[in-house]
């Protein structure tokens, strides 16, 4: 979690309110900029600190291995059971 100093926050938002001013769709990019950012700083964090997660489900990298291995998934995959899509 990212706690925003609310002197930053503050700034943000008078960033949006004068981007609204001139152009609301210059605003919105604004927004979605700085959503972005926020996000980045979040799951990159500090190069000094230790990431917590990748944001990968459990077993995606052993699966990955295997089918670069093997050209195919299996049949289960750590304790996941893989499907086939329904045919309609």
């Amino acid at each position: 979690m990212i706690v925003i100093h609310p002197a930053a926050a503050a700034e943000a938002r008078a960033a949006r309110l004068r981007y609204a001013e001139r152009d609301p769709a210059i605003a919105r990019r604004f927004l979605a900029e700085y959503d972005r950012a926020l996000e980045r700083i979040e799951y990159e964090g500090s190069r000094f600190d230790e990431r917590m997660s990748t944001r990968y489900a459990a077993g995606y990298f052993e699966m990955m291995r295997d089918f670069m291995r093997d050209g195919r998934v299996g049949a289960t995959c750590g304790g996941s059971v893989i499907t086939r899509p329904a045919m309609r």
